[in-house]
Order: structure tokens, then sequence, then C-alpha cells
């Protein structure tokens, strides 16, 4: 299976509802299935990197990584879980 990253460097391909409820957000235009978490409809990430800026990856931006990524936390994870998530998500988009 292809690798797939979503704007933010989350892999959708390692992620549990990935092909079942979600389809990623580049498919779903960062409408994902867990934004009702968030109270929002479209991931603020990947709205500001792709429909604001006209980025595939937030790599490609100067801000990177900027509030947004530690603003919206999974609320599944502990304090811990959501920083080794950034950190991971952060050195994938280094990475691209």
């Amino acid at each position: 299976m292809k690798k797939t990253i979503g704007a933010c460097g989350a892999s959708c391909t390692g992620c549990k509802i990935y092909q079942k409820e979600c389809a990623g957000c580049s498919a779903l235009e960062g409408k994902v299935p867990w934004m009702v978490y968030v109270n929002e409809k479209v991931c603020p990430i990947y709205d500001c990197c792709v429909n604001d800026r006209k980025y595939e990856h937030c790599n490609k931006c100067s801000e990177m990584p900027c509030k947004r990524f530690y603003q919206y936390k999974d609320p599944a994870l502990s304090d811990e879980g959501n920083e080794k998530l950034n950190s991971l998500r952060i050195g994938t988009l280094r990475s691209l």
C-alpha cells in the first residue's frame, strides 16, 4: 500500500480508521471524521496549508510547526502522547 501523508505530516496509512471511516484529508478536502471532536468542519491545519497557502504539506511553510499543531489535540491521547504525535508529524514533514 502506498503511504499516504496528510498536510500535517500524519500518516493516514498508519491510522486505524483509514479506508474504513476516512479516506484521508486530501481526499476529503480536510473534512475528516475527527473534526467533530474539535468543533470544526474542516481541519484548521489542512485549511491553512492547502486552501490558504496552496501547499500540499506544511513542510513548505516557514511557520511550521505553528500553533495549530499544538492547539488541536487528539482527545484520546495524554499530553505526552500528543507531544510524541506532534514530534512524529514534524519529523515526517521535515523528511519530505
